[in-house]
C-alpha cells in the first residue's frame, strides 16, 4: 500500500541558502557547500519515501532550472502545491503527476503561502511552507496551533507522513483526521 508524504522548501542547488539565517543568527542550513546539501537531501528523502509512494511537495522545488536534475532521483509520484519560485513550467511539467495551487483535504488545506488566519474556520489546520524556520505566531506571541509548517527545515529534510501529520493535529488538540476528499 502506498504511503503520502509531504514537504516543502527543499530549494534544490539553490547556494544562496546556505547564506540564510534565523532571527538570532544561526544558518538555517549548516552545508559546506550546496552539493552536500543536496546529497543530503536526496539521502532523507529516500530514507523513508517508496517509489510506490505519493509525495506532495508543497513549493518551492529550486530556484533555477539547475536542480531539476535531483528530481527523477527522488522516490515516490511527486504532486506540486506551487511555490512562489515554481516559475519554470515546462520542468515541473516533465517531473510531477499533477501541479495544484492549493489542495483541500477533510480538515485542513495544502498551501505553500500560509492562508489568512479569518479563511481557516473553514479548514481548521493549514498545512504549508514558505517560512522555513519562522512560525506563525498569534496576537499574543504564541505558536498558532492551526498552521503547521512542513519546509524541510523543520524536518531535517525528510518528508512526514500522512499519519505523522495527523498526530501532530490530535498533540493540538484538533478533533479532525486530515484524509483526502
Amino acid at each position: 500500500m502506498a504511503n503520502t508524504f509531504f514537504i516543502s522548501d527543499t530549494h534544490f542547488h539553490h547556494a544562496n541558502m546556505l547564506k540564510f539565517t534565523d532571527y538570532d543568527g544561526n544558518k538555517v542550513r549548516d552545508f559546506a557547500c550546496v552539493e552536500d546539501m543536496t546529497e543530503y537531501q536526496v539521502k532523507q528523502w529516500n530514507s523513508v519515501v517508496r517509489p510506490q509512494d505519493h509525495v506532495y511537495h508543497l513549493g518551492d522545488i529550486v530556484i533555477n532550472k539547475t536542480g531539476f536534475d535531483v528530481l527523477p532521483r527522488l522516490n515516490g509520484h511527486k504532486r506540486l502545491i506551487g511555490g512562489n519560485h515554481d516559475i519554470h513550467h515546462h520542468e515541473i511539467n516533465k517531473h510531477f503527476e499533477k501541479v495544484y495551487g492549493v489542495r483541500a483535504m477533510y480538515g485542513g488545506v495544502l498551501t505553500h503561502v500560509p492562508v489568512h488566519p479569518d479563511c481557516l474556520e473553514r479548514w481548521k489546520v493549514n498545512v504549508h511552507g514558505h517560512l522555513h524556520t519562522n512560525t506563525i505566531r498569534t496576537v499574543d506571541n504564541e505558536p498558532d496551533m492551526r498552521y503547521i509548517n512542513i519546509s524541510c527545515e523543520q524536518l531535517d529534510h525528510v518528508p512526514i507522513s500522512l499519519d505523522e501529520l495527523n498526530v501532530i493535529v490530535k498533540g493540538r488538540g484538533f478533533d479532525v483526521t486530515l484524509k483526502f476528499k
